[in-house]
This record gives structure tokens, C-alpha cells and sequence, in this order.
């Protein structure tokens, strides 16, 4: 039944859409792999932030876009906004086309473990640094691909309109939105963007899974502030030509900012959960937290978004303007700070979604904690029939 239903699914229609776009994905993975030269485990740190690694990362992380079957379309996002009602989801399920980008990078960071656990437990101190970026280069079809689709699908994960069954403002009169944030903006204003994106030192997650659901959920809360942006903007220039990019830009590149760094730095800490966990860097080397101090510790939203206000204060032309520049962006600051952690994964413990409203609104109140939750105690279901499909579809 499963191989007929992937047939059946590889004989749909063609979907042609993007997440964040080819050259946000693209930077994503560079920045990620950059910068993982001083985040993660030295001898690892070295292999990744390598010039042929970046190189090859960067080919591969758009491979999921260029991947025409119907079947991976529902990997690249997760309409929070209609929630699933089962945690096992079938490929021919509705709840697979509700969306599967959590399943699909959770297999993905599967697969990069056991690619690495082999390897990582031949090694000794003498292991020179040269064998193990021999080792990721010589691994382009299986270790590098699965860090590559990880890097995609975290991004995916982190863009808003990958959390909404109104993900081109089709239902609010906002059509065409979709491309124009995540491409079209960030391609234009690529460079006062992706040079700002700091990280901090990564961190072992001690639930993948469910910092993807919460980078979904505040993701889905930040959708109104996109179309509200899209309507100022076209009561600037209907025809979105310079005028309208340059008031969306205005408006939105705290929050464009504040998720791509959530994309970068999310990606890092998933590659130091497999590398850790595979046994190739010591427990010691790299903190462990659980989804619920994410934000709390620096990485969350509210976090960038304040740290934005400061430094666009600071370089704005004199006083008083980059005063109010500060103050707006700290006002933005306090209004995520009020709904951070107001989405965790309690949801994926409970028999049935239909409850997740609920759950949400009384989260604060009722807060999980995950401190001890091993990621080789969770169970996952590998959506779309594991991972052996996951490089056999299409997204949105």
C-alpha cells in the first residue's frame, strides 16, 4: 500500500514554488557553515567551515526545491493554522498535507547521525584535522546532502508563510506575497541583511522536533505583521515596484532579520545535536538545552529583535531619529517578548491535535519541562514513508 500511494503521489501534478528562495538558501547554508568554524567542536568546526564544504553545502541545500514530485511538497512547511490530528502521518494521509517540515528535518538529522557514528567511532585524539574533512568531502551523496536538506528544511521552518493555509495572502487579498517576501526582498536586500546575522556558541537541542514546531508557531504569529506590511506598501506602489520594496523593507527587516538569523543559528545547533550525539564531540564541549529555554536564552525573536533596535539605533544619523528607532524597535522587542514561548511541543505528547489551541493558550501557565527528554526516547514518525522518500518530492 505504501509503494502504491508513492506512485500515485509521483504521478500528481508538478508544484513549482520556493522557500525563502535559491540565494536565501543558498546564504543560509554559507553563513551556517561560515561561522560554524567558531561555534561548534574544534576538530568538526574546522571540516565544516571549510571552502569545499561551503562550496558543496551551498549546491545542495536547494536541491528540495528542484525536486519535482508531488510527494515533497508538504516537507516544506506546516500549516499550523489547521494542526494536525494524529502524530503518525501516512503519505496519503490529509494531516501529510497539512504539512511535514518538522518530520522531514527530524529524519534528515537522523540520517546525519548515523552517517557520522561509524566514522566517529574510529576516531582518536591523533585523528588529524585533514582525515575528517576527507571524510565530509568524500561523503557528498549521504553526509553532506542530509546537512544540506537540514539547513533547507530549518529554513523552511522558520519562514512565516510556511505556517499558514494562507501562505500566498490568497485569502486575505494579499496574493503574490509569498515569493515577494522570501525571494524578491531578501534578494534585494540581501546584503543589509545577511551580514548583520551573529551567532551565539551552539547548543545541543535536546528535542529537534520540537524547536521546529516552535520556530512554526511564532513563525504563524508573525504572519499578520507580513500582509499588514504588504497592504501600507501597496498604498505606497500598487504595482510593487521600487517604492512598494522599499516600504516593505522598512517594515519588515527587523522581522527578516530576526528569521533568518533564527535559520542559521537553528541549523547550527541541529548539525552540533547529531555530531554530539553520534559520539563525534564530547557532551562537555557544547551546552544542552531543551525548546523551552531557547528563547529564553538569547535566540528567540524577541531577542534578535531587540538586539536589531540597538544596533540600528545606534548607526542611525543623530539623536533623536535613531532614538525613535530604538524605542520602535524596542516596543516590537516587548510585544514578542509577551507571546515568547507561548508554543512549545506539549501538543506532540497528547493523543489527539485536535486540543492544540487550547494547549497553546494555557502553555504559560502549564509549562513542559523537557530537561530530561533524551533524544533517543522520543518517537518520530518518519511522514512520507521514512526517510528512504525523503529525497522524492516537491514543496510548496
Amino acid at each position: 500500500l505504501l509503494i502504491f500511494s508513492l506512485c500515485l503521489s509521483c504521478t500528481r501534478d508538478v508544484v513549482e514554488v520556493r522557500a525563502w528562495g535559491l540565494d536565501a538558501h543558498r546564504n543560509i547554508a554559507r553563513v551556517a557553515s561560515e561561522q560554524s568554524g567558531q561555534l561548534l567542536c574544534s576538530r568538526w568546526s574546522a571540516a565544516l567551515s571549510n571552502e569545499q564544504t561551503i562550496a558543496r553545502l551551498r549546491q545542495l541545500v536547494t536541491e528540495p526545491d528542484e525536486i519535482r514530485l508531488q510527494v515533497e511538497r508538504p516537507r516544506h512547511f506546516n500549516n499550523a493554522d489547521d494542526p494536525h490530528r494524529d502524530r503518525d502521518v501516512p503519505i496519503w494521509s490529509a494531516d501529510y498535507e497539512r504539512g511535514v517540515v518538522s518530520w522531514a528535518l527530524y529524519n534528515h538529522t537522523m540520517l546525519v547521525q548515523e552517517y557520522l557514528e561509524p566514522f566517529c567511532n574510529s576516531l582518536s585524539p591523533t585523528t588529524s584535522d585533514e582525515t575528517v574533512l576527507a571524510f565530509v568531502l568524500n561523503h557528498t551523496e549521504t553526509l553532506l546532502r542530509s546537512l544540506a536538506y537540514v539547513c533547507h528544511y530549518t529554513g523552511d521552518s522558520c519562514q512565516p508563510l510556511h505556517a499558514t493555509r494562507n501562505y500566498d495572502g490568497q485569502l486575505t487579498g494579499n496574493r503574490g506575497i509569498h515569493s515577494v517576501f522570501e525571494s524578491r526582498l531578501v534578494s534585494r536586500y540581501e546584503q543589509d541583511l545577511f551580514p548583520l546575522i551573529a551567532l551565539r556558541q551552539a547548543r545541543v537541542l535536546s528535542d529537534p522536533f520540537a524547536v521546529t514546531e516552535t520556530s512554526v508557531y511564532s513563525g504563524l504569529e508573525q504572519v499578520h505583521l507580513i500582509l499588514e506590511a504588504d497592504d501600507r506598501a501597496r498604498v505606497v506602489d500598487p504595482q510593487r515596484g521600487d517604492a512598494y520594496y522599499a516600504s516593505l523593507f522598512e517594515s519588515l527587516r527587523p522581522l527578516l532579520l530576526a528569521r533568518l538569523t533564527r535559520s542559521v543559528q537553528t541549523t547550527v545547533d541541529v548539525w552540533a545535536t547529531a555530531l554530539v550525539r553520534a559520539g563525534c564531540c564530547s557532551p562537555d564541549e557544547l551546552p544542552v538545552v531543551d525548546v523551552d529555554e531557547i528563547d529564553s536564552q538569547g535566540s528567540g525573536d524577541s531577542s534578535w529583535t531587540a538586539s536589531l533596535g540597538a544596533v540600528l539605533g545606534f548607526a542611525a544619523l543623530a539623536g533623536s531619529l535613531g532614538a525613535v528607532l530604538g524605542a520602535g524597535f524596542a516596543v516590537m522587542a516587548m510585544q514578542a517578548r509577551r507571546s515568547r514561548n507561548r508554543y512549545s511541543s506539549r501538543f506532540l505528547d497528547a493523543p489527539h491535535f485536535e486540543q492544540l489551541i487550547d494547549e497553546v493558550v494555557n502553555l504559560e501557565e502549564d509549562a513542559v519541562e523537557l530537561d530530561s527528554v533524551e533524544l533517543e526516547e522520543i518517537h518520530r514518525p518518519e511522514a512520507g514513508g521514512g526517510r528512504g522518500a525523503d529525497e522524492d518530492g516537491k514543496f510548496r
